[in-house]
């Protein structure tokens, strides 16, 4: 007589077969779902380290470029947000170890205050006039540690593009001597970057005053960093447009200059004694938002362009380089 468990033990004897590849194929699969969910929190977990690394506690940026702003700006914009927000000023160079006659051609130099080193976890003093905190892998790759002195060429920036015609400065490069004060692991600056980048930039944090002042654009900056708690933080449009508030024309390059009154014999009675105001950019030249917005927002305003010529000649006469106006 056949009872319920031998029924269950002769079903499962013959078909083993199915039912072992029915196992195998259960074993397999939760192997596979088990191990994609440890490797995402594995991976989900790099990359917010890496991010980390990258910001410490900044949350929002202005990337540098080409313009340069007043640092005043952070402070202005840090009061209405109730954020720290520090101000930097970033340029290419060429880092050189005399002395073991090394060199990396291409590093990032950060001039930097302590309201930059405020935003890491672990971070170091804010170096002074002539010296320097340095990555992990300019040390290695430098050799340097502690102490020692550091030649740096930075590649010259302005408040008008190096290659516009009538730029006053044409100097590629300004060196600068610094000495190494620490070296900055990945947790603390080190790895400090902006850019989403598997590979460890080549960073250098001078003295943002020497930095600006370097550049020959002392009290300026092409970077702004922001910080805030996820809690607590203004958001982007807020930060928007706290920055909006706070720019003014000098951090767009843009300068008014008050013009003495001309002669009242000069011109028609009805203009004698009226106020002139000359409008110039650092820039050289106005691009066309900027010209557009001043002629929106300053009555009367009239464009003015002056080019230089390689001659004026009238008859047998000939003058060489010339400036021509049009008005």
């Amino acid at each position: 007589m056949m009872n319920l468990s031998r029924l269950i033990r002769r079903n499962l004897w013959f078909y083993r077969k199915p039912y072992l590849s029915v196992m195998f194929g259960v074993m397999t699969t939760t192997a596979v779902l088990t191990g994609a969910l440890v490797v995402g929190d594995s991976v989900r977990y790099s990359l917010q380290k890496l991010a980390h690394d990258r910001l410490g506690g900044i949350r929002y940026a202005v990337p540098p470029g080409e313009r340069f702003f007043r640092q005043e700006l952070a402070r202005e914009i840090s009061v209405i947000t109730k954020q720290a927000v520090a101000p930097a000023a970033q340029c290419g160079a060429i880092a050189i170890n005399s002395s073991r006659n090394l060199r990396i051609n291409q590093v990032v130099v950060t001039g930097i205050d302590q309201r930059f080193c405020d935003f890491w976890d672990h971070p170091f003093r804010t170096p002074g006039e002539e010296e320097a905190v340095i990555s992990r892998n300019v040390a290695e790759k430098l050799g340097l540690t502690t102490g020692d002195d550091l030649l740096l060429r930075i590649q010259k920036q302005g408040g008008a593009p190096p290659d516009a015609p009538f730029a006053m400065d044409k100097k590629a490069s300004v060196s600068i001597q610094v000495k190494v004060i620490a070296v900055a692991g990945d947790d603390g600056m080190g790895r400090f970057s902006l850019k989403s980048n598997q590979a460890a930039p080549y960073n250098i944090f001078v003295s943002l005053r020497q930095m600006s002042a370097a550049l020959g654009l002392p009290g300026s900056a092409n970077m702004l960093l922001a910080g805030g708690e996820k809690v607590q933080e203004p958001g982007p449009a807020f930060s928007d447009s706290a920055l909006r508030h706070c720019w003014q024309p000098e951090d767009a390059g843009i300068h008014f200059t008050l013009l003495p009154s001309f002669p009242d014999e000069a011109i028609p009675h009805e203009r004698a004694g009226e106020t002139r105001m000359e409008v110039t950019t650092s820039r050289i030249f106005f691009d066309d938002n900027t010209a557009a917005v001043v002629q929106s927002v300053v009555p009367g305003c009239e464009p003015v362009l002056t080019w230089l010529v390689n001659s004026i000649s009238w008859g047998n006469h000939a003058t060489p380089y010339s400036f021509v106006t049009g008005v």
